[in-house]
């Protein structure tokens, strides 16, 4: 629901009334009216409910937005605010986007205890206010759940659904990532699942997405492939984990393809147990960023000053090639493998001319700043995949994923040595200071 609330009304929505009328025809009128849904959840963020570390995504975006003064009384017959006044209330005034939300919920919560009776549908709303199913004209109150997240609340709401039979209307991309690990760890059953694709009219077959991602020829090896794919979303930026400066989110699916042999010699890029998602894995992970910055650069490592001509990382890292290479520069003890892998690819980049010239605080992140990173993100695939059960566990404990609180504010925790969250990330890190959650990190 949130989706439409954040879009700003057209010109011709006058009142808040209107505003509401409005809604309901995009909602009840679509599903019900013309598609004949039998029940329509509509949900909302809670923030009783939202993990700790959302604050600084609330800092950011009201950082971003155009101040405003204005907080206009809602009632049926005020003036709606419009164009970037409307946005900017939603950003930064809590009292007017409570006030919406109460307004709206209560509206469709009153008008739908009427025509439930009519056109034989139920309705659910899920929102901070109330949680309340209207059937028949007859509105129950239902037990809160704990998934303060629209996107992971959407979940929990279509494995509990009865029918078989469900769309998601949602335009955030995490909405429908999110469903593919669900559907592969079969928390979804056979059910038909359609989920609405970013801003626009297209829908994505959960089912059959699922399929054919776990058969492509490069992914098939790992073990939960379409989970993975859901980490590496999350990894390479989303609301609680920064992305990387100039590398998209394809940019590290194609280093994952080409080089699936080197990141994962025994297709794990998860430890799972009994079906569960526990971690990813950090070896993988760690690896994964170095073959994304050795294809970037790779002309340069295998120029005469490294002194090798072929492709390093069609070998695993403990190939005898890459321990030569390793021994070369005195990095021996078999336990360092990873950290001299690391720090080989750093020194490496660090020597490209153009690179070090303009952008020398934008090379390889630090091997700790890696570790927080992956850390960060093991705390969201938690979250999201504790949709199942009415409780999450894992909202109190995040400054064991990669935060730290000062002075009762949250920030991000950038390396071993308790690196702040400023305008700008870490000098030592290309990790960008903002949440992403497009396909492009050129936006950061």
């Amino acid at each position: 629901m949130l989706y439409y609330i954040h879009m700003p009304p057209p010109l011709s929505v006058v009142t808040f009334r209107d505003y509401f009328n409005l809604l309901w025809t995009q909602t009840i009128g679509k599903y019900v009216l013309q598609k004949s849904a039998g029940h329509v959840y509509l949900v909302f963020d809670n923030p009783d409910f939202l993990p700790p570390p959302r604050s600084i995504v609330h800092k950011s975006r009201g950082k971003r937005a155009q101040t405003t003064s204005l907080d206009p009384t809602i009632e049926d017959t005020a003036a709606i605010p419009h164009n970037q006044t409307y946005s900017s209330l939603l950003a930064n005034s809590s009292t007017f986007k409570s006030h919406l939300l109460r307004y709206i919920t209560a509206h469709f919560r009153d008008k739908a205890a009427v025509v439930t009776t009519s056109y034989n549908f139920t309705l659910t709303i899920d929102s901070p206010t109330f949680v309340v199913r209207i059937n028949n004209g007859v509105t129950a109150c239902k037990v809160n759940n704990e998934h303060g997240e629209a996107d992971y609340a959407i979940w929990h709401h279509a494995i509990l659904e009865p029918s078989q039979n469900i769309m998601v209307v949602s335009s955030d991309t995490d909405t429908w990532v999110y469903g593919l690990g669900l559907y592969e760890l079969r928390h979804l059953g056979e059910k038909e699942i359609t989920v609405q694709r970013g801003n626009t009219e297209c829908y994505i077959d959960i089912k059959k997405a699922t399929s054919l991602l776990a058969q492509h020829p490069k992914l098939s090896a790992l073990s939960f492939p379409v989970l993975s794919l859901v980490a590496l979303y999350v990894l390479t930026g989303c609301d609680y984990v920064s992305s990387f400066y100039r590398n998209t989110k394809t940019t590290f699916l194609v280093a994952l393809i080409e080089y699936a042999d080197f990141i994962c010699p025994d297709g794990h890029f998860l430890n799972m147990i009994n079906n569960e998602f526990q971690h990813i894995r950090e070896s993988s992970w760690i690896k994964l960023v170095t073959a994304v910055y050795y294809s970037k650069f790779k002309k340069f490592f295998r120029s005469k000053s490294v002194g090798y001509t072929y492709d390093l990382l069609t070998n695993h890292l403990d190939s005898p090639e890459i321990q030569r290479m390793l021994s070369s520069l005195h990095y021996t003890p078999c336990s360092m493998q990873l950290p001299a892998w690391h720090e080989f690819i750093r020194r490496v980049t660090y020597h490209v001319p153009k690179v070090t010239k303009f952008h020398e605080h934008k090379l390889v992140p630090s091997y700790q700043a890696l570790l927080l990173h992956c850390k960060r993100a093991n705390y969201v695939l938690k979250l999201a995949l504790s949709a199942p059960w009415t409780h999450s566990p894992f909202l109190p404990c995040f400054e064991q994923f990669g935060w730290h609180v000062d002075n009762d504010t949250i920030f991000i925790t950038w390396d071993s040595d308790l690196h702040e969250s400023d305008e700008e990330s870490d000098s030592d890190s290309e990790l960008s200071d903002c949440s992403n959650t497009s396909d492009s990190a050129d936006s950061c």
